[in-house]
């Protein structure tokens, strides 16, 4: 990871002036939320071969259901937990997992903005305007989804109603740059905190960790639920309403009316070797988790919310699940749903494939996690 950073200051250069002031400098040391150390325990999803012929936990395999498939190669001297009952109410045998440690990180409370993504863009254009075209968004990329795409195009990433809403349509190459550049700007700072520090995305299992929220195992839903105890939905992401739920399996509907609502044609990148990655097509079940009755449309939105909405988990962050899905250090892997999936997505466990580090998507933002080097 060093090197990549390395890399990426002589592809930027030394600016010759800090563009981030006192001000903005300890708003992201005040947005850099604690993550005390800890273990998670890593393994595919829970999966089942209940004598009925379940397809939801059964024969569709954790591979098909977007589960930790990756981490199953060289699990050798694994854990092996006892059979338990799902929060579905299904009992399973757990597939073998490990246990992985996480430092004390600090990552940020929310997603990266607007704002802040444009102030990378405009120093870019100022210091170095060859660079420009790969540091721009891709407005374009709004066409990927269905309707409300003509403003959104035109004003989501420049008019300032949205400087607080988070970035997307970038690529996991074009945040791995901001981040090289806002360590820079950081470091260079009189005024900062910190001597010396690396901005950076974080793990998958770091950013599993800090969705847990401190919560010892992975819970199927938003810790057991999408709604707090008045009933108000707790995550953004595209919910259903109960007429087009028409099969349910163990408390998931996993069949709809709505025919784009059944299926997903998903790129799903699986170890097939200790160090080799394979990119296999399939179709995969969106699935609804109950999640209450009566409608499901409330206090929604049809596309991103702002940054900073809903509720953050207990260690302060917003956003983990639903909005925006995240990418993570490992290219072709985002987490935590976003506005336009269904439920089973919000799950910590869950991954969104994607091809490319050039890939853009008005569905895919980022976060970061500030790595101290000097006190």
């Amino acid at each position: 990871m060093k090197l990549k950073l390395t890399l990426i200051f002589l592809i930027y250069g030394l600016s010759l002036q800090a563009q981030l002031d006192k001000k903005a400098v300890r708003q992201l040391e005040k947005a850099a939320r604690f993550v005390p150390a800890g273990t998670v325990r890593i393994s595919m999803n829970e999966s089942s071969s209940s004598s009925s012929g379940d397809s939801l936990f059964g024969s569709l395999g954790p591979a098909d259901t977007n589960g930790w498939a990756a981490y199953y190669v060289n699990l050798e001297g694994a854990w092996q937990a006892p059979p338990i009952n799902s929060p579905l109410g299904i009992r399973v045998q757990p597939n073998p997992s490990v246990q992985i440690k996480i430092e004390n990180i600090r990552m940020s409370a929310s997603e990266v903005s607007n704002k802040e993504y444009r102030q990378f863009v405009e120093w870019t254009r100022i210091h170095h305007p060859e660079n420009i075209q790969d540091a721009l968004v891709d407005s374009q990329a709004w066409l990927q989804v269905g309707t409300y795409n003509g403003p959104i195009m035109r004003y989501y990433h420049s008019h300032n109603a949205y400087d607080n809403y988070p970035a997307v349509n970038i690529s996991h190459e074009q945040a791995r740059h901001y981040l090289a550049w806002l360590t820079e700007q950081y470091n260079q700072s009189p005024k900062r905190k910190y001597k010396k520090v690396i901005f950076r995305l974080p793990t998958e299992a770091e950013w599993m960790y800090a969705w847990l929220g401190g919560y010892n195992s992975i819970q199927a839903s938003h810790h057991e639920s999408y709604r707090n105890k008045n009933g108000q939905i707790v995550a953004n992401f595209r919910r259903v309403m109960d007429g087009e739920m028409i099969k349910m399996q163990h408390g998931a509907f996993v069949e709809f009316s709505e025919p784009s609502l059944n299926y997903t044609n998903t790129s799903i990148r699986q170890q097939t070797s200790p160090d080799s990655l394979t990119d296999t097509f399939r179709y995969k079940p969106n699935i609804v988790l109950r999640i209450g009755t009566g409608s499901y449309y409330g206090n929604e939105g049809i596309y991103t919310t702002p940054s900073i909405s809903y509720w953050p988990n207990p260690y302060g962050l917003y956003n983990m699940s639903g909005n925006v899905a995240e990418f993570v250090q490992t290219e072709g892997i985002a987490k935590g749903g976003h506005w336009n999936t269904t439920g089973f997505y919000l799950m910590g466990n869950s991954r969104e494939t994607y091809l490319g580090e050039k890939s853009a998507s008005p569905t895919r933002g980022f976060r970061w996690v500030m790595e101290v080097i000097e006190e």
